[in-house]
């Protein structure tokens, strides 16, 4: 093709095609929320906030391919596109779900598929705080989230996921200090619990569709667990012209649940794939999740008249543990 937006192509050997796809997706998300505090005293305070969430996803697609007819005594059933001039036979690229034939007169309205996904979530806070003093504060957390599902065409008979949800217990201290030396500290320690759990899988095509190729879905394949210890702070010396922040995270992630092979091979039946491969083993760590993270950082302000401005001269270190980037071969 010299310029294939005009067909002004050619086809001696009479083969070949030219495919084209339109896809959109509409997303319409809501939600109601509220939230207070209650105040039993003035050191102790319970916060609670709720939340409705509706979610939805619209989508459609128009996948189609095009061939090239070169000759009159060709049998496929042939229309000349109305822009170009050009003599086509249309066939519809999703085999799977709308056939393998020619579409008679080219429409390509006759290779649309539409598809819907719907969520409606209850997500929630919790938090008990207590101030130990004006300048330290213990808390504990009980936090719900969710993640909505989602669709993707390429994949038929799985194109279509559930959403995750994920319950967190947080406890920990803030503080903050002053005098000599001034800054903060906090300390958190929590635990995730996953549900649902959103996972890749690669797809495995069948022999039988050779007109669908493989590829990668979402699956909602198990469950996981997670939990750690985060550290941050700063200290100030002399005014806070010198100054060290400092951050640790500590993190131990485990899929605790994943659906077997024999589960996932049912999933696949009456789908043009004939197997699903995760991306994730059970009783392995979530992938780019490192145990260790921390940083480091030094920074000084050099004594300088009001009338020059200000220069901070710093550096900072950062440290990542090994991770694991693809769970199906760690």
């Amino acid at each position: 093709c010299t310029r294939p937006q005009d067909l002004t192509c050619s086809s001696p050997l009479a083969f070949g095609s030219i495919s084209e796809s339109r896809t959109q997706l509409s997303f319409n998300n809501n939600g109601i929320f509220g939230q207070g505090t209650y105040k039993f005293n003035d050191k102790l305070s319970l916060t609670a906030g709720l939340r409705y969430t509706m979610d939805k996803i619209y989508g459609h697609t128009t996948s189609t391919r095009a061939s090239l007819i070169s000759s009159p005594l060709d049998p496929r059933p042939s229309f000349i596109d109305p822009v170009t001039g050009v003599r086509l036979a249309r066939q519809c690229t999703d085999s799977f779900r709308l056939g393998n034939g020619y579409v008679v007169g080219g429409d390509p309205a006759k290779c649309r598929t539409d598809l819907s996904n719907k969520s409606n979530k209850p997500t929630w806070v919790i938090d008990l705080d207590y101030k130990i003093t004006p300048d330290m504060m213990v808390y504990a957390k009980w936090s719900r989230g969710y993640r909505q599902g989602g669709l993707n065409f390429t994949n038929p008979g799985l194109e279509s996921w559930a959403p995750e949800s994920m319950d967190t217990f947080e406890g920990g201290l803030k503080t903050t200090f002053r005098g000599s030396v001034s800054g903060f500290l906090n300390v958190a320690a929590f635990y995730n619990k996953l549900r649902g759990m959103q996972v890749f899988g690669g797809l495995t095509a069948s022999p039988l569709y050779p007109g669908v190729a493989g590829g990668a879905a979402i699956i909602n394949a198990g469950g996981a667990r997670s939990y750690g210890l985060e550290l941050d702070g700063s200290l100030g010396f002399f005014d806070n012209s010198l100054r060290f922040d400092f951050g640790y995270a500590y993190l131990n992630t485990k899929i605790t649940q994943l659906l077997s092979q024999t589960e996932l091979d049912a999933m696949v039946v009456g789908t043009p794939f004939s197997k699903i491969t995760m991306t994730v083993q059970q009783g392995s760590p979530f992938t780019i999740s490192p145990k260790h993270k921390l940083t480091l950082t030094g920074s000084y302000t050099l004594p300088l008249a009001e009338s020059v401005g200000k220069v901070t001269l710093g550096a900072t270190m950062a440290y990542t543990g090994k991770q694991i980037a693809n769970g199906s071969v760690p």
